[in-house]
């Protein structure tokens, strides 16, 4: 297939005045970047957060002004995008980002892995001179936890770049969670919109959420705690209301990413066991 394109480059090259000799070489490097583009389509596009998880494992909730030894500690990938973004390429998805990460170590290891992972990040800006986004996590004996996230420069993301809009147009599914500045990601599912794409958010951490944003979402995934705060905001009372209420302003899906401390290890959320919600 890429000897095939090469003649037709050969000959536009040619008809556009250029040294014959040197065109064919740069036929070829246009052939072969035309192919790479092409195999690195994006199915999925994730405008992710990323940030290094500081996981301490202590026995319970630390009180106010107390200190507790902790058992174990470990640096770990995280933020909802990047995690969502690796999820989707183990399952087999092309994947793109589009982030904003500081020209740190923990910028640097975000970028390792996604390289890693085979996924795009042609539309990642690095900051030089800039923190990356740092989360300290407490997971406790019960396999409960508490986060707290510090964004870096995931939290000055702006709207998506020229190229990144490209790539949002031909894809089919785009994602984003509220750790990414919501403009952004309301500029992101737009364009997705306007290509066809199926838009899924994440509503973490939980925050009032524009009506003009809930409009361009397809899928909204809160976890439990997200449902009772989106409750509240909406003046629903109970879980399964919230999420009739999740499903009745436009969206077509409304899922809870909530189970039991008992079905992870880690305390972690996480995606394979996400159950639909009502609506």
């Amino acid at each position: 297939m890429m000897k095939e394109g090469w003649p037709f480059i050969v000959h536009a090259a040619a008809a556009a005045g250029r040294d014959v000799d040197l065109s064919a070489d740069r036929a070829v490097a246009a052939a072969v970047d035309g192919l790479r583009r092409q195999v690195s389509a994006a199915d999925v596009v994730c405008v992710a957060s990323w940030n290094a998880d500081l996981v301490s494992r202590v026995a319970r909730p630390i009180a106010r002004g107390e200190t507790l030894m902790a058992s174990r500690f470990e640096i770990s990938p995280g933020g909802k995008g990047s995690n969502a973004a690796v999820a989707a390429a183990r399952q087999g998805a092309r994947v793109a980002l589009i982030a904003r990460v500081g020209g740190d170590d923990f910028g640097r290891m975000g970028l390792d892995l996604w390289r890693a992972e085979g996924i795009a990040t042609d539309h990642v800006e690095v900051a030089p001179g800039e923190t990356s986004g740092v989360a300290q996590i407490r997971v406790y004996d019960d396999g409960d936890n508490s986060i707290a996230v510090f964004p870096g420069e995931c939290g000055s993301r702006g709207a998506p770049r020229a190229a990144a809009r490209a790539t949002l147009k031909a894809c089919r599914v785009v994602m984003a969670s509220c750790e990414v500045p919501l403009p952004a990601t309301m500029e992101a599912f737009r364009i997705a919109r306007a290509g066809g794409a199926a838009t899924v958010l994440n509503p973490a951490p939980a925050q009032p959420l524009p009506e003009e944003l809930l409009r361009l979402v397809d899928v909204l995934a809160p976890n439990e705690s997200e449902v009772a705060v989106l409750a509240a905001l909406a003046g629903a009372r109970r879980s399964r209301r919230a999420r009739r209420h999740c499903s009745s302003a436009g969206r077509r899906r409304c899922w809870s990413r909530w189970a039991p401390p008992a079905a992870s290890s880690t305390g972690r959320e996480s995606l394979p066991t996400a159950s639909p919600g009502g609506g």
